[in-house]
């Protein structure tokens, strides 16, 4: 988690340009056109995950925002087939900061049961926390990468 802290500190510092003017500093991350088009597709259901999560929790539904998470987040929503096929063009952070992603997800999965089952302003804080992680890791990996 350090490090995700550092790699977004890092790049969200002023650069002193011109703002959007500036060139996109992001390191550019070249994939195959049905690659390409298989892997932003998957980030924008990673968005509509986070949504439904959010919507789960304002629901109160803790068990669906867990089962969101981790099936489509987390470490079961593991795609080996396209992983295969990704992990050549990745660089080597970027295929780590997936993996931690997808480790918050389970982690969030299990925070926000256990708010179910204690219902305290802790256990509250602990499943808003490791959403929080989540969100960060994103954060991160689009701070650092494009893809083209």
């Amino acid at each position: 988690m350090l490090r995700i802290l550092v790699i977004l500190g890092a790049l969200l510092l002023p650069s002193g340009g011109a703002g959007a003017q500036d060139f996109d500093r992001r390191q550019l991350v070249k994939l195959p056109p049905y690659l390409r088009d298989h892997f932003l597709a998957g980030m924008r259901d990673h968005l509509a995950t986070l949504d439904n999560i959010l919507a789960h929790i304002a629901a109160g539904k803790a068990e669906e925002a867990a089962a969101e998470a981790e099936q489509n987040l987390g470490l079961s929503a593991i795609d080996m087939h396209v992983q295969g096929k990704l992990v050549p063009y990745l660089p080597p952070t970027m295929r780590e900061l997936g993996v931690e992603m997808q480790q918050a997800a389970s982690r969030f999965a299990v925070a926000i049961q256990r708010t179910r089952v204690e219902q305290t302003q802790e256990s509250l804080r602990w499943a808003t926390g490791a959403l929080h992680e989540v969100t960060l890791v994103c954060r991160a990996c689009h701070a650092t990468y494009r893809v083209r």
